[in-house]
């Protein structure tokens, strides 16, 4: 996978013509540019002793310590102000690159596109359980600090350069919708995106009703109740409230932001977050910062061809469920080769025939 050079007027102009139009559900947060709107708002401090490190953050102070493990940031606009933000409070920013991918002899071209958030919150339908157990535990309208690897991928055939589909990065998992299946490309090139409400998770807009539910997982091992194969509920899922224009979705005016590729946002390792601690004593991964936008999905996926194969999934195909039942043990514990091979070979199959 090769990234184009973000100078290249190229670059943009690619970007500019099939940058996604955004819709942001009732009462959430709205989309920041992360150095003028998030970054001035931060400290930093030591992880290890909890010590504030520094009282304000630079761009220049955040590229110093981007990959000190003993640091992170402190965001400390309140989640209250965060929703209450308006166009006149911050500058909503999309962050694009572009990169260039091969499944066997099939280039693809992949626009990528990124959101921050201010902060994350859990999904808007958790159940009366969930949603209890959330609010003794943290504030399930803000989870942890920063969102940033929610994203927008549009896919383009290199010989053509004409839209194939688009790839939703979402919490830990993607989804992967093709023209002509599950996708009518827009006349004007431009696709519609509905964040889902507080958990800013981008979905295809669709019309009819003021809102639809999508089934959602903390773990992206749990896939075959996010598709749902079953309806066995695992205890980190819930549903993504996602609105339609009907329902009061608004259009949001971004900004394309083009960064160098080695720019924090992208690549730092710190926690750009604080860490919240489960009844302020245990630190735990789902309540802390993310590091950079570069650290989304499983290193065996970084390819964005393997990316797509891996998630262009027919629910009827046993074969992809077995194997994924018998390489993929947890998220930490897993092989994906024989998987990945299986839908490398399903995907090359259909691009070659369309």
């Amino acid at each position: 996978m090769t990234a184009w050079d973000q100078s290249d007027s190229r670059t943009r102009e690619l970007l500019e013509r099939y940058q996604p139009r955004i819709y942001i559900a009732p009462d959430s947060y709205l989309p920041l540019d992360f150095y003028d709107d998030y970054l001035p708002w931060c400290r930093m401090m030591s992880s290890s002793t909890d010590e504030v490190f520094a009282k304000q953050v630079s761009s220049t102070w955040l590229k110093k310590y981007q990959f000190d493990s003993d640091k992170r940031l402190d965001y400390l606009v309140t989640p209250e102000r965060a929703l209450a933000f308006t166009k006149k409070d911050v500058h909503p920013t999309v962050y694009g690159r572009v990169y260039t991918d091969k499944l066997d002899d099939v280039g693809l071209v992949f626009l990528k596109y990124s959101l921050v958030y201010p902060y994350s919150g859990l999904p808007a339908e958790n159940g009366f359980w969930k949603r209890l157990g959330s609010k003794i535990i943290g504030d399930p309208k803000a989870w942890h600090e920063l969102d940033i690897h929610g994203a927008i991928h549009v896919v383009l055939r290199e010989e053509t350069m004409q839209p194939l589909g688009i790839i939703l990065a979402q919490h830990n998992h993607h989804r992967l919708h093709l023209i002509g299946k599950t996708l009518e490309w827009p006349k004007d090139g431009h696709i519609s995106i509905s964040v889902a409400q507080l958990s800013n998770e981008p979905y295809l807009m669709e019309s009819g009703g003021a809102f639809r539910l999508e089934r959602t997982v903390g773990n992206p091992t749990e896939i075959e109740y996010l598709l749902g194969v079953t309806d066995d509920a695992p205890l980190g899922s819930g549903f993504d409230k996602v609105y339609t224009v009907e329902g009061s979705a608004k259009e949001v005016e971004t900004q394309l932001q083009l960064l160098p590729l080695d720019d924090p946002l992208y690549v730092a390792q710190i926690a750009m977050g604080d860490e919240y601690k489960v009844f302020g004593i245990w630190k735990t991964w789902y309540m802390r910062g993310p590091p950079g936008m570069d650290f989304y999905t499983w290193p065996e996926l970084k390819n964005l061809a393997d990316l797509m194969a891996f998630w262009n999934v027919d629910i009827k195909d046993t074969r992809f469920f077995e194997l994924l039942k018998a390489d993929v043990k947890s998220f930490d514990d897993y092989d994906l080769s024989r998987v990945l091979d299986l839908q490398r070979e399903e995907l090359i199959g259909t691009l070659k025939t369309d």
